[in-house]
């Protein structure tokens, strides 16, 4: 366990170096970031 989560580490700086460069796409491991919420419209400003 504390192999794969070296090698997640890992990658995730090297992403992180990538975006820092400006270099595109740059692709962070899988996991990474929590999945999106749903989306919901804002409500109508009454008036």
């Amino acid at each position: 366990m504390h192999f794969a989560y070296a090698l997640f580490v890992e990658s995730f700086r090297e992403a992180v170096e990538k975006l820092r460069r400006g270099e595109y796409p740059c692709d962070f491991p899988e996991g990474s970031f929590p999945p999106a919420g749903p989306f919901s419209a804002p409500e109508p400003v009454p008036g």
